[in-house]
């Protein structure tokens, strides 16, 4: 699920965040006011809302989706290999039906939010496949603790 774009974005996430700050430079003057002045998203709603829209782009039966919500957005910073993203990031589980009608079972996801446009999620990642391990640990390092379970 999901785009080229937002695999390419959040892909390589595991070689540098989870490699740890120390690693990297230190944030820019632009960065740290991106940090700084992202706008939160104006409420828990809208931030459910913001969720819902964007990965339901690329779901099969949107309107069925189910999701949990496991924590209000927090501010972080993800460090990619082409990148740093600032701002407000949201992790949580989703089941979408396929094709065939059935749910698929629950999958974590990772959102970040556009830190120009208060309540739009810019960018995502499903945990599937080769991201799983991904999404889980960046997850686990915005919200301190496993929310897999």
């Amino acid at each position: 699920m999901g785009t080229p774009g937002h695999r390419k974005v959040f892909a390589a996430v595991a070689a540098v965040a989870l490699a740890g700050c120390a690693a990297s430079s230190p944030p820019s003057a632009d960065e740290l006011a991106t940090f700084q002045n992202a706008p939160a998203p104006s409420s828990p709603a809208a931030a459910q809302a913001a969720i819902r829209a964007y990965f339901g782009k690329a779901m099969f039966d949107p309107d069925s989706a189910e999701y949990r919500f496991l924590g209000e957005p927090v501010r972080g910073h993800v460090f990619t290999l082409g990148s740093r993203e600032f701002g407000y990031f949201a992790c949580g589980q989703y089941n979408a039906k396929n094709r065939m009608g059935g749910y698929v079972g629950y999958k974590l996801y990772l959102a970040h939010f556009d830190p120009a446009i208060r309540d739009k999620v810019a960018d995502g990642l499903i945990a599937d496949g080769d991201d799983e391990a991904t999404v889980k640990k960046v997850c686990t390092q915005l919200y301190g603790r496993d929310l897999t379970n």
